[in-house]
């Protein structure tokens, strides 16, 4: 196995989006490694979540971080996930830790190994990628160890405002790898997050030539990346991950929002005291043993509605235990606007008109279907995997290309069919399986469902949605 391995990850980016014409180094590259065509985001498909999945390997009912919101009365309500700040606050109360489980960077370094992690995304995110400082990071905003700051900002300035498309910030990350941490640091594992596409696609539409400048972006900094790989002589000798936290969706701004109508209708007199957080997540602050009950009968009204999600047992609900998503942190329930195949306006397949903004973070396949190509000396050469795989794998791979064992503290699975000389298709147990849950009552109809797969045991979501039927 290889000494060293490195993860760029490019948020957001649909594995549809690569094309000669939008990202030529990554398309040129794809026949060079092994591609995963069914590689999945962890549930809800968010960039957070993803940040902490790929960070320990967990599902989010076992890392704990279930949103991109959060909700701690002891903490005076809602804690957002964006900010380095608001985490660290947490991590630091005795609501935390801030991640229940341990992080890939602490199980690296206590092992020997070297951590780098170099982002242009969120502090947040980044600081979930390693809240205890075992490792190195720096973001355009957040620098650990503080120390470190002066250094770096006489070498490269200070952290660039964002642009869209994002390109200084991207920029920056990518000097910080290439210049100071591959060359001086010499880690064994290191991590570049870049924020586009994502960023730009949050406000212009996919396909548009904006989004296409995105993907560009995206594409020249992986090809300056490869390119110090091969200079400093560490390409035959580096396992490359090229891979994104989740997919996309288009919305459309004329349609009522799903979680509007939520608010709007939690905020009278006649409904239970509820808060909802980060667009989705329920929590329910009312005592009212019939409060759930009150509130997904009225979700599984609105016109837009997509599937719902909880850990109690109800009529048109899907289950937590469905996807691991059981734990202290969780909230009562989750809901998600329905979502569709068809196009946008320049033809990208993918429409979910609930939503506020072009998003993710649903169980549509647009946003769970993730890219990820992995190339270098332990992988297979020109293969494709076609089975399930996803985002919660990466932590066991990496752990086992760099020799360290892979504990039963982990959720995902070592992606041994990817190896050279590693396990075929025909050794794994591949199941896959529809739960429906549905709901009858007077002059309407609900149902929701879920598509999962299970490989050993390990299980993705691929898709999932929900309908209401007026008799």
């Amino acid at each position: 196995m290889a000494n060293k391995v490195l993860l760029i990850i490019m948020d957001g980016l649909r594995p549809d989006m690569i094309s000669r014409e939008t990202m030529p180094f990554v398309h040129s590259t794809i026949k060079q490694g092994v591609e995963f065509t069914s590689n999945f985001a962890s549930f809800p498909s968010k960039t957070r979540i993803a940040s902490a999945v790929l960070a320990t390997g967990c599902y989010p009912g076992r890392n704990g971080i279930m949103n991109n919101g959060l909700y701690f009365p002891a903490l005076g309500g809602a804690i957002g996930t964006k900010d380095y700040e608001d985490l660290q606050r947490l991590h630091q109360s005795p609501a935390g830790p801030v991640l229940a489980v341990p992080t890939l960077a602490e199980r690296l370094v206590r092992a020997g190994r070297r951590v780098a992690i170099a982002t242009a995304f969120s502090t947040g995110g980044t600081y979930l990628q390693d809240p205890e400082g075992y490792g190195v990071s720096v973001n355009h905003s957040y620098i650990y160890p503080a120390a470190n700051r002066e250094m770096l900002e006489s070498r490269f300035g200070k952290g660039p405002a964002e642009t869209l498309p994002d390109v200084g910030r991207n920029q920056y990350a990518v000097r910080v790898l290439t210049e100071y941490m591959l060359p001086e640091l010499k880690p064994d594992f290191a991590v570049l997050w870049l924020s586009e596409p994502d960023r730009t696609q949050h406000k212009h539409d996919l396909g548009s030539p904006t989004v296409n400048q995105a993907l560009r972006l995206a594409d020249d900094c992986v090809r300056q990346v490869v390119d110090a790989l091969d200079d400093y002589g560490l390409l035959d000798s580096t396992d490359l991950f090229l891979m994104s936290d989740h997919g996309f969706i288009s919305s459309d701004p004329a349609a009522e929002s799903v979680t509007d109508n939520a608010i709007r209708w939690l905020s009278t007199d006649a409904s239970p005291e509820a808060l909802v957080v980060n667009f989705n997540s329920i929590y329910i602050q009312s005592e009212a043993q019939n409060a759930l009950q009150e509130i997904v009968t009225f979700l599984q009204q609105q016109e837009g509605i997509g599937p719902i999600f909880s850990a109690r047992p109800l009529e048109g609900v899907l289950p937590y235990s469905l996807l691991k998503l059981d734990h202290e942190r969780s909230p009562d329930l989750f809901f998600f606007p329905r979502w569709s195949p068809r196009p946008n306006g320049y033809g990208v397949l993918g429409m979910c008109p609930g939503y506020h903004a072009h998003y993710h973070g649903a169980g549509s396949p647009y946003e769970l279907l993730t890219t990820m190509l992995c190339v270098g000396p332990s992988f297979e050469q020109g293969e494709v995997v076609r089975h399930p795989t996803g985002v919660i794998d990466v932590v066991p791979t990496v752990l086992h290309l760099l020799g360290l064992e892979v504990d039963s503290g982990i959720d995902g699975r070592v992606l041994a069919e990817a190896f050279r000389d590693g396990r075929t298709a025909a050794d794994l147990q591949v199941h896959e399986f529809t739960y429906r849950s549905q709901l009858q009552a007077g002059d309407y109809s609900y149902e929701a469902y879920a598509k999962v797969a299970r490989v050993d045991n390990t299980y993705y979501l691929k898709e999932a949605n929900g309908a209401v039927h007026f008799s």
